[in-house]
C-alpha cells in the first residue's frame, strides 16, 4: 500500500471545523511541561516512536465516531461530517484503505510514593 498523510491531514481538518471540542481536548495540548508537576519532584522523560494505522472506511468511521469530540448522530452536521469524510476516503484511498502516520509519545517518570 502506498503511504498516504494526506488523508491524515484532511480527517483533522474536518475534526477541528466539525466537532465540538476537537481544540480544547487535543492530546498535543499537554506535554513534558504539563505532566511535571504530576511527577514531581522526579524528572519526566519523553520517547517517541514512529507508528501507523490502516483503516478501510468503517474502520476509519468508527474511529471518528468514538471519539468523544465527536458530535451525537443527532447533530445536525451529522451526515454532512459523514458525507466529508466519504469524499476524504475516496480521495485517498489506495487498495480500500488508508494510512495514518503518527508519532508515538510515550512519557516516563516515577511517581512519589
Amino acid at each position: 500500500m502506498r503511504e498516504d498523510t494526506r488523508a491524515g491531514a484532511h480527517v483533522g481538518e474536518l475534526l477541528r471545523r466539525w466537532s465540538t471540542d476537537y481544540r480544547t481536548v487535543n492530546h498535543r495540548n499537554l506535554g513534558v511541561d504539563g505532566l511535571a508537576p504530576f511527577f514531581a519532584p522526579a524528572p519526566v522523560e519523553r520517547n517517541t516512536f514512529p507508528s501507523h494505522q490502516c483503516f478501510d472506511f468503517e474502520g476509519l468511521r468508527g474511529r471518528l465516531l468514538s471519539s468523544s469530540y465527536a458530535p451525537a448522530a443527532s447533530h445536525p452536521n451529522h451526515e454532512a461530517r459523514l458525507d466529508e469524510l466519504r469524499r476524504i476516503f475516496a480521495a485517498h484511498a489506495q487498495d480500500g484503505r488508508v494510512k495514518f502516520e503518527y508519532e508515538t509519545e510515550v512519557y516516563l517518570g516515577q511517581i512519589a510514593r
